[in-house]
C-alpha cells in the first residue's frame, strides 16, 4: 500500500495499520488533492474511506501546509463496480441473497465485467 503512494508529489509520509485496515498519509495539500490520494489506492486495489484527520506522527517533521488523513481500508473484490467483501456481506445480509453477485454475473454473462484487467494483482 505504501508503494501505492510513492513517489507521488505531496506525500510526506505513510504508516499502515494492518489489523486496523487503516493507513495515515501524511501530506501537502498544496501539492497534491484527497481525491489523488483516494485514486491512487484504488489503483492498488483497495477502497478507502477518509475517518477523519489525526495527529501528526512525531515521526515526521512539521511543515506549514501539511496535513495527516486517516483512511480506511477495504480490499475490493470485484474491480468493475467497486464492490468489497462487506459490501456483499450486507448486501446478503440485508436481502437474503447478494444481489451484488447477481449483477456481477449477469455483467459477466453480457460480456460487461474487465476485473481480470482492472485487478491489480492480474486476477
Amino acid at each position: 500500500m505504501r508503494g501505492a503512494l510513492a513517489g507521488l508529489p505531496g506525500i510526506i509520509g505513510v504508516e499502515a495499520f494492518y489489523p486496523g485496515k487503516e493507513v495515515q498519509v501524511v501530506y501537502d495539500p498544496e501539492l497534491i488533492g484527497i481525491d489523488r490520494v483516494v485514486q491512487a489506492l484504488s489503483s492498488a486495489g483497495y477502497f478507502a474511506a477518509v475517518t477523519g484527520t489525526v495527529a501528526l506522527p512525531p515521526a515526521f517533521p512539521a511543515l506549514a501546509t501539511q496535513e495527516t488523513l486517516s483512511f480506511r481500508l477495504e480490499e475490493l473484490v470485484c474491480y468493475c463496480f467497486g464492490y468489497t467483501r462487506e459490501a456483499i456481506k450486507q448486501d446478503f445480509l440485508r436481502n437474503g441473497r447478494s444481489l451484488i453477485l447477481e449483477k456481477i454475473a449477469a455483467a459477466k454473462k453480457a460480456g460487461g465485467c474487465d476485473c481480470a484487467h482492472k485487478n491489480p494483482r492480474g486476477r
